[in-house]
């Protein structure tokens, strides 16, 4: 990700209405019920921090950050985190069968091929306990691209049995798997490809302009915050979105 994304990231993950509503659903996906108590977690990928902190009061979680890029890195300290590693998520520097939960948000899209994305599958099952939890979120859909994708150096956006196929590959079993952002999903797709037009703004679309002012930013929220709660069900998923996410488990008691 180009390191001015990093400050957007920073500057918006508290409140922007995509982070909020994605939080909601990440809630929906795995209750904090569902895990031992106080769980040792693990954020790959944890960009700037923001979700450390929150990981840590939703689950009681003792929360390990990993993080590639020193910009990232640099943010978290910002934020008073230090337990964060900088690691390739490929080549994890952590022991094995240590974590309760792996959580990995928007990182595999971001490897640069796929022997990468799949040894970063391996490294998750390696330090996960037997009977661990993963819970990873990926971009949908190539055909989806945009410039969003360039300057946030998304290499790779998933379809859903892609996704459950690359996961059972690695060792893992699947537990849900649902699209994301789903009812804003015709909005977004008229957006991207008015971005491929070069008839709206170039670049991420995750920043203050796309925001907006406080009104629209808590009913945009609403929206994701509504697909939350039909997430609650374990019998219901969504079948399209612009996200994937998919809980998982490591064979064992």
């Amino acid at each position: 990700m180009e390191e001015r994304e990093y400050l957007h990231m920073y500057e918006e993950e508290e409140r922007h209405w995509w982070y909020v509503g994605m939080r909601a659903i990440v809630l929906s996906l795995l209750p904090p019920g569902s895990l031992p108590e106080n769980p040792l977690l693990l954020d790959a990928g944890c960009g700037t921090g923001y979700n450390m902190a929150w990981l840590r009061q939703h689950y009681g979680a003792r929360v390990t950050g990993l993080e590639y890029s020193p910009c990232g890195l640099e943010f978290c300290l910002r934020r008073g985190e230090r337990g964060v590693v900088r690691a390739d998520a490929a080549s994890l520097p952590l022991s094995q069968d240590a974590f309760d939960l792996v959580v990995s948000f928007d990182v595999l899209s971001h490897l640069k091929d796929g022997p990468a994305r799949a040894a970063a599958l391996g490294e998750f099952l390696r330090v996960l306990k037997p009977g661990g939890r993963l819970l990873i979120r990926v971009a949908a859909y190539e055909w989806l691209r945009s410039s969003h994708d360039a300057v946030i150096m998304t290499h790779h956006r998933y379809g859903r049995r892609e996704l459950r196929d690359a996961v059972v590959h690695a060792g893992f079993r699947p537990l849900r798997l649902t699209s994301a952002n789903t009812i804003l999903f015709p909005a977004a797709v008229l957006w991207r490809m008015l971005k491929k037009a070069g008839l709206a703004p170039a670049g991420s679309d995750v920043r203050a302009r796309t925001r907006g002012a406080g009104p629209l930013n808590r009913a945009l929220a609403s929206v994701l915050r509504l697909e939350a709660a039909m997430l609650r069900s374990n019998k219901f998923g969504f079948g399209f979105g612009l996200s994937v996410f998919i809980l998982a488990a490591k064979p064992g008691p």
